[in-house]
């Protein structure tokens, strides 16, 4: 049997196969008892059989593993969103996400292609800005850290912020001091965590520029280069 080409035992290669053959039987239709006992030993002995590296460098897209999703379909990995952040999932969501009970670990998941929750919402809240060539003589910490420091504190603090909405033409102006603490369970981010303290809040009503963005960008400039008063 070895000589004719028969292996000894199944390697991680031979699983995906038959998870993909099996996607490809299956199409949209939901798995059986026996085909998700089946495809979860496949999905099993496929990770367990293979390493990081290999994982990752996997194909993307309708090629990557696939994984059985909540309802017990096949998908592909790169197609499933797995939770990571329990308060910010919505039974009605319409993502399609990982069987909890049939999915490798987290870390697995995200090796196969799997995005987690918490990125795919920050992806549907995040907008991008337009491509605008960014280049610093001085490393803009170094350069943050000697604006502060010679910074003028106290009250010139809200001047600046007057001044702010007066040069972007503003005609309103808020500003709050918040001494709330805000809790801290259900942040994106261990590094958010501080910002949930008191803060002064300032809000004018004009809109964000292009021009603004460049000015941050110049932080020796600023956004009022162009106006000669």
């Amino acid at each position: 049997l070895l000589e004719a080409g028969v292996c000894e035992e199944f390697n991680k290669e031979h699983y995906l196969r038959a998870l993909r053959e099996m996607r490809k039987d299956k199409g949209a239709a939901k798995l059986t008892k026996d085909e998700t006992g089946a495809a979860y030993h496949f999905i099993k002995y496929l990770t367990l059989l293979s390493d990081k590296a290999w994982r990752e460098k996997l194909p993307r897209g309708k090629e990557s593993v696939p994984l059985i999703d909540k309802d017990l379909h096949l998908v592909p990995a790169t197609e499933l969103t797995y939770v990571d952040v329990l308060w910010a999932y919505d039974k009605k969501d319409t993502r399609k996400y990982a069987h909890k009970t049939y999915a490798p670990s987290g870390t697995v998941l995200l090796e196969l292609g799997v995005e987690p929750l918490r990125k795919r919402i920050l992806d549907d809240h995040s907008q991008e800005f337009p491509g605008i060539p960014f280049g610093q003589a001085e490393p803009l910490t170094r350069r943050l850290k000697n604006i502060i420091t010679a910074y003028s504190w106290g009250v010139q603090i809200l001047k600046e912020l007057v001044q702010n909405a007066d040069d972007a033409g503003a005609s309103v102006l808020h500003i709050i001091y918040d001494k709330r603490n805000h809790g801290t369970n259900t942040v994106f981010s261990e590094n958010w965590k501080h910002l949930q303290g008191p803060a002064l809040l300032a809000y004018n009503d004009c809109p964000f520029s292009k021009e603004d963005i460049e000015g941050i960008q110049d932080l020796g400039l600023g956004s009022k280069r162009t106006d000669s008063s």
